[in-house]
């Protein structure tokens, strides 16, 4: 769990090796930016300043750190994008915007809201509950579900959280026969 002062960016990255960057040499062998790995924007909130498939290769004047975590609301980087350095401003967001600390198991599955980030690789996220794990040996496991999917509804009634999940469920008659 992040502390209530830390701030993120709203970008999934990964690493890229020197040679996969397929920077000029002139430009890797620069003193403190003459790093192994660099950092690669692989999906972006369609809002941020940042693209798909930016080297990220200096952050606040520093090679990227290990963690970008944050204070300021803003961040400079110096980005690679179609073979053309530039310097962009990035603002963050509160850390606890991407907490997800609530998790819940039902029939077998694990629940969880649908993680804030998602909207940058998937379009059209579902109204329901992210199914994060299914538990083998459960009843969920014999249904036609998938983990990393969504449950949308239980009985033709509409889950859209914590909530209706919890009221479902207690209107079970299965369930709460003998209460």
């Amino acid at each position: 769990m992040s502390d209530g002062n830390s701030r993120v960016l709203p970008v999934l990255l990964g690493t890229i090796s020197r040679r996969e960057a397929n920077l000029p040499s002139s430009w890797l062998d620069r003193g403190s930016f003459s790093v192994d790995k660099y950092l690669c924007v692989m999906a972006a909130d369609p809002t941020s300043s940042l693209q798909l498939a930016d080297l990220i290769v200096a952050v606040d004047g520093k090679p990227p750190p290990k963690s970008l975590s944050f204070k300021a609301k803003t961040v400079s980087f110096i980005i690679v994008r179609g073979g053309e350095e530039m310097r962009i401003e990035v603002p963050t967001r509160a850390a606890s915007e991407f907490d997800r600390t609530w998790y819940a198991s039902c029939f077998g599955m694990i629940l969880q809201q649908p993680p804030p980030e998602l909207p940058i690789t998937m379009r059209d996220v579902p109204q329901g509950l992210h199914i994060c794990r299914i538990q083998s040996g459960s009843p969920a496991k014999g249904w036609d579900i998938y983990e990393s999917g969504f449950l949308l509804s239980i009985n033709n009634q509409k889950i859209s959280g914590k909530d209706d999940l919890e009221k479902v469920i207690s209107n079970l008659p299965h369930l709460t026969e003998g209460k």
